[in-house]
């Protein structure tokens, strides 16, 4: 019996997995067989063809969009670096500008500081070695003050002796503001700070606008009187003498009654004018005395005399003929006619020459 039923089991067992064979063999088959047609449609259908070479084409699409974004970040990306770059070096060039000028103001004004100081030093020193009266201070208070005072006070007080000229007057004005300013400088040592930078900077600002008033006084024009002033000190201090300019300035300045302090750097700069002037001449001596005389009576304001002067500049000899020049000069000063104008500028020629002699 049990003979009977492994027999049975095992056929059985044989029957199943050969029709596990047929069916996986049927199924590869059929594959095969599908395969066959869709391979065949494919070669033959057109439909197929186009779909399949849209869908290639959309994938080398998508490949390229992707590639090319990615692209254009890394672009983006590479000019967004270089622009950075490119700022910081501009930022550092810009920093390197502002530090460079700021040396180089520095240094200016460190040369001019000790400029100020050697020629304030050699100013007093003089005085002190003369033994004015009232050039109270020590060589240490001297040093004190060059060490103490600031460029622009140490310019001021220069300015004040330069102004002062040879009148004792003045000079023991300037003298005694030393002596005022060092006992100043001593007395803040013993304020608070606060203080103490207030009352500097008050000092200061003071020296600042006596500055300014100098430049604002040096822009004024130079009046008749002036001019004969200035041609008249010049033939009493030729050159070669001491101290001459500040002792010519010190001469027109005390003749003269417009109020107005001319220093010394304003006299050498015009008489140089009045030189220029002369060297642009080419007119006769004797042409020059008789129109002179004639010019005499008429009244040039101050006005008119700077109109000359800038048309004497603006058309120089030699560019067109002598009378159409003085037509030019002409219409640019003020109720003048070309003949005053060329007896006004023959009459200070006149004038310069004879200061000269």
């Amino acid at each position: 019996m049990l003979t009977n039923n492994f027999l049975f089991g095992r056929s059985r067992n044989i029957k199943t997995n050969n029709f596990t064979g047929k069916r996986a063999k049927r199924k590869r088959d059929e594959y095969r067989r599908l395969r066959s047609l869709y391979e065949n449609a494919r070669k033959l259908d057109p439909r197929i063809k186009a779909f399949e070479k849209a869908e290639k084409e959309a994938k080398l699409a998508a490949i390229q969009k992707k590639k090319e974004e990615a692209e254009r970040a890394e672009a983006e990306k590479q000019a967004k670096i270089k622009a950075d770059a490119e700022a910081a070096a501009l930022a550092e060039k810009a920093r390197k500008d502002s530090v460079k000028t700021a040396r180089e103001a520095r240094q200016k004004q460190k040369k001019q500081l000790k400029k100020a100081r050697k020629k304030f030093m050699k100013i007093y020193l003089e005085f002190l070695s003369a033994k004015h009266v009232d050039a109270t201070l020590s060589l240490d208070d001297v040093e004190y003050l060059c060490d103490e005072l600031s460029l622009e006070e140490l310019l001021d007080i220069s300015a004040r002796f330069t102004e002062a000229g040879s009148d004792e007057g003045d000079i023991s004005v300037a003298l005694k503001f030393c002596t005022e300013s060092c006992d100043r400088l001593k007395e803040e040592k013993n304020l608070s700070e606060a203080e103490r930078i207030k009352k500097r900077d008050a000092a200061r600002q003071l020296a600042i606008d006596a500055d300014n008033k100098r430049k604002l006084a040096a822009q004024k024009p130079w009046t008749k009187d002036e001019l004969a002033f200035l041609i008249k000190a010049t033939k009493k201090f030729p050159g070669g003498s001491a101290r001459r300019w500040e002792q010519i300035a010190d001469m027109v300045n005390k003749l003269s009654k417009s109020g107005i302090i001319r220093a010394a750097s304003e006299c050498i700069k015009k008489a140089n004018s009045l030189s220029s002037l002369e060297r642009g001449n080419d007119t006769t001596t004797a042409a020059a005395t008789t129109k002179s005389n004639d010019s005499s009576a008429n009244k040039w304001t101050d006005a008119q005399q700077k109109q000359l002067e800038a048309g004497l500049r603006k058309f120089p000899q030699g560019k067109s003929s002598k009378d159409e020049r003085w037509k030019k000069i002409a219409t640019g000063v003020d109720g003048k006619s070309p003949n005053e104008c060329l007896a006004r500028f023959e009459e200070l020629v006149a004038l310069h020459k004879k200061g000269k002699k």
